[in-house]
């Protein structure tokens, strides 16, 4: 994908939008370790750096965290996958119990534990806030209008003393 020529943004929305939620399927339902979960997490954050031009040492909270507190939105698969394996696995269980199947309720009874997906979706927003150089420092400014309206204002208050 990185030789197609297709804009930054183009980009970010293939992976998160086509890309990754192609791997979801094979990942969810077949055998995986966390390795290859944290090596696909790796290899999506680099080709974003290199889409981006983004520096090494950007935190990793960017990528991941919604676009609301600050991030690119990229679905981190070391979280994302075991929570639908989870919801999956309830799903079966509900029907099992529903069914009131007693093999299928032991077989599915012996799945692992994940952390609850809230819980985990939700970390990278309180991890970006809580870096020094995010947008939550005094005075930050947290878009272009705002920026430009600061520019506007002191570049007329120069103009007043000037005067």
């Amino acid at each position: 994908m990185s030789k197609a020529k297709l804009k930054p943004q183009q980009r970010l929305f293939f992976l998160r939008v086509h890309l990754l939620p192609s791997l979801y399927h094979e990942l969810v339902l077949g055998q995986y370790s966390k390795g290859l979960l944290r090596y696909l997490d790796r290899c999506s954050r680099q080709a974003v750096r290199r889409w981006l031009h983004l520096p090494h040492d950007v935190p990793q909270p960017f990528f991941h965290a919604q676009a609301p507190d600050g991030g690119l939105r990229i679905p981190e698969l070391l979280v994302l996958v075991p929570v639908m394996r989870r919801a999956r696995v309830e799903k079966l269980f509900d029907r099992a119990t529903w069914l009131r199947d007693p093999v299928m309720v032991a077989a599915i009874g012996k799945s692992k534990v994940t952390p609850p997906a809230a819980k985990a979706l939700g970390r990278w927003s309180a991890m970006l806030q809580s870096k020094g150089d995010g947008s939550n420092r005094p005075g930050a400014v947290h878009c272009d209008r705002e920026r430009r309206s600061q520019q506007q204002l002191g570049a007329h208050s120069h103009t007043r003393r000037a005067a």
